[in-house]
């Protein structure tokens, strides 16, 4: 039996998978100890040849998923487990050559542990601002984590491009949520590995950051810019109440202003403010009033849509 089964959702991920695919074939665990499952969710581009190029090389199988949206996709792969530990990365991810080794290390010295994360250092195509730097949490925002040393940690650090769970979480009946999660053109809730992570641990799992275990996320160009932040405000607000994460949003009002009004208050305000930011000049101030239209925005649609669920 294989010791570590590697699961990687793309949509239309042609352009990106070659260089993952590359790091793949570049791991110092035996191939006879692993294995990939290489999900192609809805793809209409080039995915399924720049995959099958790989074939040869290694460990793979291909697995087709017609339904677009990446948790469901995730969740396709579980019958195709035969590993006592999963792995999951992404298609914009560049492995280190003792990625898998180094989990396989993790699991069996921490026997006490179920969900396992590692150390995800940014490749960035375009290096940010000194000012986004300071404005913005760079590490949740683009999911970079380099902590050096490791240690337990909690479900929020669990993070798409660098995450093993071992096979008991899915033997238990544990799947991704498919309301949460990536999925083509709509507004999504994120928030899809935290909201797994978060069941997980809930269930009796516990979480260790492994540091020796290591990706590269290419973090694209066009998504290093205050615009692009302040619009994915609206995607992580819209997937608080998804997750059930209502700790997820501070209150802005005491406790008898309902719930509703409480969101729907700060989402009118912000409404009011956010044609001024078109005159305001560029700084920290003009940023965060961007940041929390979109936020109350994405927050209310989430609300509306999830609250009763």
């Amino acid at each position: 039996m294989t010791k570590i089964d590697v699961v990687i959702a793309t949509y239309n991920g042609g352009k990106r998978l070659r260089r993952t695919l590359e790091s793949l074939t570049r791991l110092t665990l035996p191939k006879s100890d692993w294995r990939l499952l290489m999900v192609l969710n809805a793809c209409t581009d080039n995915s399924r040849s720049e995959a099958e190029a790989f074939a040869a090389i290694l460990p793979m199988t291909i697995i087709e998923v017609a339904e677009p949206g990446k948790s469901h996709a995730l969740n396709e792969a579980v019958p195709h487990y035969r590993s006592d530990l999963v792995a999951f990365t992404d298609d914009d991810v560049t492995v280190d050559p003792e990625w898998l080794s180094a989990m396989i290390d993790a699991a069996a010295a921490h026997p006490a542990y179920g969900v396992f994360t590692g150390k995800i250092v940014g490749r960035w195509e375009r290096e940010p601002s000194a000012k986004l730097r300071r404005w913005v949490p760079l590490g949740s925002t683009y999911a970079v984590n380099e902590k050096p040393v490791s240690a337990p940690c909690g479900p929020g650090e669990v993070w798409g491009p660098n995450t093993v769970y071992r096979r008991a979480v899915f033997d238990a009946g544990l799947r991704y949520n498919k309301d949460v999660g990536p999925r083509p053109g709509k507004l999504y809730p994120m928030g899809q590995d935290t909201e797994m992570a978060t069941r997980v641990c809930q269930a009796g799992f516990s979480a260790y950051y492994v540091a020796e275990a290591v990706v590269e996320h290419t973090i694209k160009a066009d998504t290093v810019s205050e615009d692009w932040v302040v619009r994915r405000a609206e995607r992580l607000a819209y997937g608080i109440f998804a997750i059930g994460d209502r700790g997820g949003y501070r209150r802005r009002f005491p406790k008898p202003v309902p719930l509703a009004a409480d969101i729907a208050l700060n989402r009118f305000f912000w409404s009011l403010v956010y044609p001024l930011t078109f005159i305001l000049p560029e700084g920290k101030q003009r940023f965060w009033a961007k940041w929390r239209f979109f936020y109350f925005r994405g927050l209310w649609s989430g609300y509306k849509r999830f609250s009763k669920q």
